[in-house]
């Protein structure tokens, strides 16, 4: 009885909602809590067969001699575990899959030409094709859909996974956090999981609860650069996460960040410790973790945050002591701005200014790359030739761009935040594994578009030189 009553609360959030079928509600939840033969046998038979596609597990029910339930038969269903005792260890290498189907995985070998579609309209215009032209397929898309949206609808609004259950939900992130609830007071997880647990936006709650708490023991991150897993890419990221139970803290945690072989956590050099309150001062707005090559990194970056005040720390209230404003001066996606643009490779009109992209410039280099003399496979690779040592020597060397826009029209976009001829800039995106996680420069007074960020302070008073 208390399967059944498990299996039909979790029933409800796959559960096939049809007008004038009966579904499972809080009374028929109730009353298979108390006696199954209230509830007619076609709900529970529907009950069952979800139970058996689904493959529902109840902790406290398979394993009561490790689990002892705290309530009656729907114990932990209303969001919390609903047990005490727990594992003495939990190890595993859980599944690392997106719980939100994927359609162009779906239909590449059922129906090749809808993968490979231009876009993602065209693609959604195919598949609705599919409903007159072959209604089988489109009825095991439509089910396997199904799947996808109830599976994420029990994993976001059930309550059982509060700290995992967000945004673009990966199932190793939910099976990271069931484990941490299986554990005893003094057990420990050790899991396999992408780097990602510890720098990812929709797993920052679980990583700062887990350094709050004092229950992360050590996290050690790999690359497969060296393919120690030689089916796996080579640019994959894991990490060996170890976590402790309640009973025992850990107020720092031991760190490893770009490790290639096991050999290397064993060097001191690479190693480190962070607390919670050393995450906080790294990054008091995401509260996700910071990642070091080294130790030495680590110490350098932690003095520098000790002395040198957050930019900009994220209310309420919002703290911002520069008045700092970011924009995006030119959308290039939007027609009426293309409207203002002439190519630079045939137009020369006065009054005219570049566009300049992020590939174009790099850490203090205004003149880092150029349109003038690409070629059809840099072009391909999205890349831009780089200015020569002769070129930065000559100051009056002036990169190309690939676009112009009228200079009163970059005026009239700055006006009221700027009125300096130079401008402040970032590459909108950078990655972990480059030099720099971020690229600034000090650029002319000319346009940008979406690749790049221009941070603007508060002047002084208004009409005064910032």
């Amino acid at each position: 009885r208390a399967k059944l009553a498990a299996d039909a609360w979790c029933a409800a959030f796959v559960w096939p909602k049809v007008p004038g079928v009966p579904a499972v509600t809080h009374d028929l939840f109730v009353r298979l809590s108390r006696a199954e033969e209230s509830v007619p046998q076609p709900l529970r038979d529907e009950i069952e067969r979800l139970a058996e596609q689904y493959r529902f597990l109840h902790w406290h029910l398979a394993f009561p001699e490790v689990l002892t339930t705290t309530a009656g038969a729907g114990a932990g269903l209303d969001g919390g575990p609903g047990w005490s005792g727990g594992f003495d260890a939990v190890l595993g290498n859980p599944p690392w899959e997106r719980i939100k189907l994927q359609e162009q995985e779906f239909f590449a070998t059922r129906h090749p030409e809808i993968a490979q579609a231009q876009n993602a309209g065209a693609r959604h215009r195919m598949i609705k094709e599919l409903e007159e032209s072959d209604p089988a397929l489109y009825a095991a898309y439509m089910e396997a859909l199904r799947r996808a949206e109830g599976e994420s609808h029990l994993v976001r609004n059930s309550g059982r996974y509060p700290l995992c259950g967000r945004g673009d939900v990966n199932t190793y992130a939910v099976f990271a956090e069931t484990k941490r609830t299986l554990i005893g007071r003094r057990g420990r997880v050790g899991t396999i999981v992408p780097s990602g647990i510890a720098t990812d936006d929709t797993t920052k709650f679980f990583f700062q609860d887990l350094v709050e708490s004092e229950g992360l023991v050590s996290l050690y991150s790999f690359e497969n650069e060296e393919f120690i897993f030689p089916a796996v890419h080579h640019a994959t990221k894991f990490c060996l996460l170890t976590l402790s139970g309640a009973s025992i803290q850990c107020p720092s945690a031991q760190f490893v960040f770009f490790a290639r072989q096991p050999v290397h956590l064993a060097d001191r050099d690479r190693r480190f410790t962070l607390t919670a309150k050393d995450l906080a001062l790294h990054n008091p707005n995401t509260h996700t973790c910071a990642v070091f090559r080294t130790r030495r990194d680590a110490e350098i970056t932690r003095g520098i945050n000790l002395r040198v005040p957050v930019l900009v720390r994220d209310g309420p209230p919002e703290e911002n002591s520069w008045g700092l404003v970011i924009r995006r001066v030119f959308d290039m996606n939007r027609h009426d701005v293309l409207a203002l643009c002439l190519d630079a490779r045939d137009s020369s009109e006065p009054g005219m200014v570049r566009i300049c992209e992020a590939k174009m410039f790099h850490q203090f280099d205004h003149r880092f790359g150029t349109y003038e003399g690409q070629t059809d496979s840099q072009s391909n690779q999205g890349k831009l030739p780089e200015a020569t040592t002769a070129q930065h020597a000559d100051p009056r060397y002036v990169t190309k761009s690939r676009l112009l826009v009228p200079q009163a029209e970059v005026d009239a976009r700055l006006g009221g935040l700027w009125n300096r001829q130079w401008l402040l800039c970032w590459r909108d995106i950078t990655s972990a594994v480059t030099s720099r996680t971020m690229i600034a420069a000090i650029l002319p007074r000319v346009g940008t578009d979406f690749t790049v960020r221009v941070g603007f302070p508060a002047c002084a008073s208004p009409g005064e030189a910032c």
